[in-house]
This record gives C-alpha cells, sequence and structure tokens, in this order.
C-alpha cells in the first residue's frame, strides 16, 4: 500500500473514530468526548494500529535522512584523507578489516538512497 492509500484510509478510520465523540441527545458530551486532546490522540492512537505505524515509518524517514548526511561527511573525510595523504591505507594483501572502509561506507550511501 503505497503513503498516499495509506493517509487516505487513516483519515477514513479517523474521521468514523471521531464521530463516536458526538454530543449525546440531551446535549451532554459523552465521557470520552471530555477527554483531553492529549488523552484522544492516545486513545486514537491505541485503536488506530495503522497511525501507528505511519508514525513510526515518520521517524525512521528522519533517522535515515540524518544517518544518510553523517555517512556522506564520513565518505568525503575518508576519502579526502586517503586522497590528501593523511590516511594511508593498509597493504591491499593485508588482513585488515580498514580496507574494505571506504567501500562499506559507499554501499550503506547507496543502500540509504533507496
Amino acid at each position: 500500500m503505497s503513503e498516499k492509500d495509506l493517509r487516505l484510509r487513516l483519515a477514513q478510520i479517523q474521521a468514523r473514530q471521531l464521530e463516536d465523540y458526538k454530543f449525546k441527545e440531551d446535549g451532554a458530551m459523552s465521557k470520552e468526548a471530555t477527554m483531553s486532546q492529549e488523552e484522544m490522540k492516545e486513545h486514537l492512537d491505541a485503536l488506530n494500529p495503522i497511525n501507528k505505524l505511519y508514525h513510526e515509518n515518520q521517524k525512521l524517514k528522519t533517522q535515515n535522512s540524518t544517518l544518510l548526511k553523517a555517512l556522506k561527511h564520513a565518505d568525503m573525510f575518508i576519502t579526502n584523507g586517503i586522497d590528501l595523504g593523511y590516511i594511508e591505507m593498509p597493504s591491499p594483501y593485508s588482513d585488515d578489516p580498514a580496507l574494505s572502509t571506504p567501500g562499506i561506507v559507499k554501499k550503506a550511501i547507496e543502500e540509504a538512497r533507496h
């Protein structure tokens, strides 16, 4: 399901749930309608796993963006350090894990872009 479809479905579910918080016939508010906005949000979140998943997805997208920026800076730092001679790479015939570090960083950047 696309993000657009999820948002539409979320809006439909929330609209249905909010209908449950209408005034009673005599004009008094139902118990649920007297909840604070925060309590109502918690209540809706508990009733609506799609909403919870949507917010978790947004949080992960933000974290991914932050990590991608950090990886790009690390890649530039490593590349410049090697090119300018500040970082000396080990012999290609050694078993030093530092040999694979630039490639690991570049691969992580590519994966984070998708």
